[in-house]
């Protein structure tokens, strides 16, 4: 699609981020002292890490915290984070890209903030067509951020000083992001829009997350003949105990591509399980324990095979609804300049093709449209 001008300033040169010189809490009286200095009522730029691509359990490990010129990273292993939860929760907060955070912030216990500001979310209700934190901050401020860390293992004592800084330019920039965007959703008159989206997206992760009962139908299981599946959720299972038991991402102990191979050289038994085929670093235990659990499988391929969904059928009336929703929703965002999908994704297009009469209301009441999204489709 082609996107809207944007008329706010862009840098015309790039450099590096330098290092920022930023206070690392790890001691009680720090983390007291730093929580007094935040001013209630003020915005505060918070960012967090976690350490899931390198552990079984996706905790906060690390959160940094930015007030005009209060800024400090948090050592959220060591402390109990809880005095920063007072201030939080009286003062709004701003961040890019809120769901993961917000996930995370909230298992450890930080309460809900009275209004958040998303800086991914005034991006695209402003038509960027680069979205990223990193691509915001070279795009306004000429300034370059290092991705190296954004994969390291944020529980690992003491952090690098590459990490460190990393940590530190992630809020560094926010609050500023948040005074350019601003400007121009009000220049858009999108400003209510916006606030509608982050309301939205706050309720929505601060829901609990729904259990994934088919969570063992890992990606190229639909690949495997059905008599391999009961086999393949056994492996599955016997991955997730071996990973918390060791504390590890789970593909990093076995691959899910290993996983599939494993799970049709025990349907069709073909002799021996070659040794080769296990990752190294597999110990006797662990070996044993997937020798039992091939020998186990769990239940029967009719069993595990899901019900087929049923295959949505529109009537006549319906697809003639579906394709002038679709070419209505592509002249809305060739004129505003936004993104389709950020109008209407395609399932909130098949509800309003179905019933048009309740669906937009339905949506709305559901948490899934905003009334903004509603009102523009109403209004052609």
């Amino acid at each position: 699609m082609t996107f809207r001008k944007f008329l706010l300033g862009r840098s015309e040169t790039t450099s590096r981020a330098a290092p920022q010189a930023v206070a690392w809490i790890d001691s009680v009286p720090e983390l007291s002292a730093f929580s007094k200095k935040l001013r209630p009522g003020l915005p505060i730029a918070i960012d967090a890490e976690s350490a899931s691509f390198h552990h079984y359990q996706a905790r906060l490990c690390v959160l940094s915290i930015r007030q005009g010129e209060v800024a400090a990273v948090v050592d959220t292993l060591r402390l109990d984070p809880a005095p920063l939860w007072e201030p939080l929760s009286r003062s709004p907060w701003i961040l890019h890209g809120m769901d993961f955070d917000r996930r995370l912030l909230r298992e450890a216990g930080a309460p809900d903030p009275p209004s958040v500001f998303d800086t991914m979310i005034a991006a695209q209700l402003c038509g960027l067509p680069a979205i990223g934190y990193a691509a915001l901050v070279q795009r306004f401020f000429g300034v370059e951020i290092a991705k190296q860390s954004q994969k390291a293992d944020w529980a690992r004592r003491p952090l690098s000083p590459a990490m460190l800084d990393y940590a530190a330019q992630d809020v560094r920039y926010l609050e500023s992001l948040q005074e350019r965007l601003t400007g121009e959703l009000d220049r858009l008159g999108r400003r209510e829009w916006h606030r509608e989206s982050c309301a939205r997206l706050l309720r929505k992760t601060g829901e609990a997350a729904a259990e994934k009962s088919g969570a063992w139908r890992i990606r190229g299981w639909r690949d495997l003949p059905p008599e391999a599946l009961p086999f393949l959720r056994s492996l599955w299972e016997w991955r997730e105990e071996e990973a918390a038991r060791r504390d590890l991402a789970p593909f990093r102990l076995v691959p899910p591509e290993l996983l599939l191979r494993l799970a049709a050289w025990a349907a069709a038994r073909r002799g021996p399980l070659p040794g080769r085929w296990l990752p190294r670093h597999l110990g006797e235990a662990e070996r044993s324990r997937l020798a039992e659990a091939l020998s186990h499988p769990k239940g029967t391929p009719e069993e595990l095979l899901p019900p087929a969904k049923p295959r949505l059928r529109l009537t006549a009336e319906a697809k003639r609804r579906l394709e002038a929703l679709t070419a209505t929703r592509s002249r809305l965002a060739a004129r505003l300049g936004i993104d389709p999908g950020v109008l209407a994704p395609k399932p909130i297009l098949l509800d309003l093709a179905q019933d048009p009469q309740g669906a937009p209301e339905r949506l709305v009441a559901e948490g899934r449209w905003c009334r903004w999204q509603r009102d523009l489709f109403v209004g052609v």
